[in-house]
């Protein structure tokens, strides 16, 4: 029979019993009976083995507590220093129970957050956004989640979500508020930065739409322009000199001349120009510059110009006006509200090394200096280091794109020189460019004329709009040529395939149906290798210069062509020059 606690406690009992008794009177002990006293030494053992498992009990009952307390520890840490600030809020609003990360969160010290309400830590007037979100969570019991800003002793506020839930006694009534806290202060600048760049993107993609569809009026206007000025052109030589209408040919050349400027410009704002270097005088560009602008200025802006410098610099005229029309333009927005005075003056200054240097120049010398004022709202200090960057403006949106100052950076680095800016608000902003002057001998600017090479040549003229075929084969026989004309690619390649040795010379555009002028040229060369090609174009970006000489063109034109420039070009390609003349 397995001895029980139960049995212990009797038998135990009848043993210090007998003992007290066999202590008492030894010679009693030979009166027990044997199977007491078996029973008195089982009890013994078993006294044995219940201390020891008492102590097992203490040691194992020492192991729990102290897990206990270790697991205790591990979990206050867990909440002391988790990613989120956990608080408990009562229904009045102050704050219970905050863990470690939560206070630093709320930028304070444990003893300065008891007894002390959560609004006290929020922005002002954000109480009623927070006490707005607790009221809806607990007509709903749904978890609300709301962005909230922290304060901070010193700079900006901290950004945090804040999820809270409600607890409720037995009623449903709610007992207190927990709320978790994290700091998003970081993500909503990410957020910011991604809007940001895809503002610019979109940005971009306009400008790039506006830059293709400026190609692709270029284009057609181009050809329009081609047809009017070499008609004009062809007019002119078959009038009398002085008369009417002469002149009356003379004002419709130069009104297309200014068209043709006006389509380079839309293509250098839209970054699609072919880059024509050469001298520039910049008191002729200031003047057209202002000439322009004194027809869309308000009557409430002065303008006054210092034109003291005759020096040329190299450059594209084109670029070279547009980045000062950039800098006139902005003048005349910080000034469209209350008025004022635009200044543009010219200057030659000669600079050392030094000075160089500190305006960020390559070299020292001689440099024309161009400054474009006005008595503006000036430029905040926090910006002003900004203005040269893309898409950077601190006009309102849709009042500019960012690219203007820019684009004139780029402009005048790209030509060896420098733009600078000094402005403070309410005083005005003054712009300064500087550009090296080229040597004298090379800014010569003649208008001399020349008699036109001519030649008694054969020639394809290839071109799909049937008015510059025309024009185009009437100039060349006025220059003696022997010209042949055809609106089609097509068949303009199968006349050549007949007769591949009755033409010296082709002339073709680029942009055709069916069969494009560079691939044109690839076929024509195919039959017979020797023969020269010109290539015209109004505008294209499927073709460069570069490639055209790797196919084997001889001369690459653009339209509509100086008729001068055309007949120099036509004349040195059939004579054997290699050389490329726009």
């Amino acid at each position: 029979m397995p001895v029980t606690r139960d049995h212990f406690y009797k038998f135990d009992e009848l043993r210090r019993q007998a003992e007290k008794l066999i202590q008492q009177q030894p010679e009693f002990e030979s009166d027990i009976p044997a199977d007491i006293l078996e029973l008195i030494h089982e009890l013994r053992i078993h006294q044995a083995e219940l201390e020891i498992q008492n102590e097992e009990l203490k040691r194992a009952q020492q192991e729990i507590s102290d897990l206990h307390s270790d697991l205790y520890q591990e979990y206050q840490n867990i909440y002391e220093f988790a990613p989120c600030g956990y608080l408990t809020i009562n229904k009045k609003g102050i704050i219970n129970r905050i863990n470690l990360t939560a206070i630093r969160l709320l930028d304070t010290h444990r003893k300065f957050v008891s007894l002390k309400s959560f609004s006290q830590f929020l922005e002002e007037g954000w109480d009623e956004v927070y006490w707005s979100a607790c009221a809806k969570c607990a007509q709903t019991g749904e978890k609300q989640s709301i962005d909230i800003p922290i304060k901070k002793e010193n700079g900006p506020p901290l950004w945090t979500r804040a999820d809270i839930e409600a607890d409720r006694d037995d009623n449903g009534a709610v007992v207190q508020w927990r709320m978790v806290l994290i700091d998003i202060t970081e993500y909503l600048k990410a957020i910011e930065e991604k809007e940001k760049a895809q503002a610019q993107l979109h940005q971009h993609q306009k400008m790039e739409s506006i830059g293709n569809l400026a190609g692709g009026i270029a284009h057609d206007f181009n050809n329009l322009l081609a047809s009017v000025i070499g008609f004009t052109e062809l007019a002119l030589g078959d009038v009398d000199s002085g008369t009417n209408l002469e002149g009356n040919l003379q004002e419709v050349l130069i009104a297309s001349k200014r068209a043709k400027d006006l389509v380079a410009r839309i293509l250098a704002f839209a970054r699609q120009t072919n880059e024509d270097v050469k001298p520039v005088q910049i008191r002729l560009i200031a003047k057209e510059c202002l000439k322009l602008l004194r027809s869309s200025l308000p009557t409430t802006i002065e303008i006054k110009q210092e034109l003291n410098s005759e020096a040329a610099v190299l450059g594209n005229p084109t670029l070279l006006q547009q980045s000062l029309m950039n800098l006139a333009t902005n003048a005349m927005h910080a000034m469209e509200e209350s008025g004022g005075i635009l200044t543009v003056k010219l200057s030659d200054v000669d600079l050392d090394a030094e000075q160089a240097k500190k305006h960020h120049l390559p070299k020292p010398g001689s440099y024309i200096k161009i400054t474009v004022s006005d008595t503006g709202i000036g430029i905040p200090e926090n910006a002003i280091q900004s203005v040269f960057e893309p898409y950077f403006t601190t006009k309102e949106p849709g009042k500019g794109t960012g690219m203007g100052l820019a684009l004139v950076h780029g402009t005048i680095k790209k030509y060896g020189g420098t733009a600078l800016v000094d402005s403070s608000p309410g005083q005005g902003t003054n712009f300064t460019i500087l550009l090296p002057i080229i040597n004298k001998l090379d800014a010569k600017i003649t208008n001399q004329s020349a008699e036109l090479p001519q030649g008694t040549e054969r020639i394809l003229f290839v071109d799909d709009e049937l008015a510059i075929a025309k024009m185009g084969r009437q100039l060349l026989e006025r220059w003696g040529y022997d010209v042949t004309s055809r609106t089609s690619s097509i068949e303009a390649l199968e006349l050549f395939r007949t007769k591949p040795h009755d033409f010296d010379l082709i002339i073709t555009d680029m942009t055709m149906p069916n069969l494009t002028g560079d691939k044109l040229a690839v076929e024509l060369i195919k039959i017979r290798r020797d023969i020269p090609i010109i290539l015209c174009t109004g505008y294209s970006k499927k073709i460069s210069e570069e490639r055209a000489s790797e196919i084997g063109i001889k001369a690459f034109v653009y339209k509509p062509f100086v008729t001068a420039d055309f007949a120099k070009t036509v004349r040195k390609i059939l004579d054997g020059d290699p050389r490329t003349i726009r």
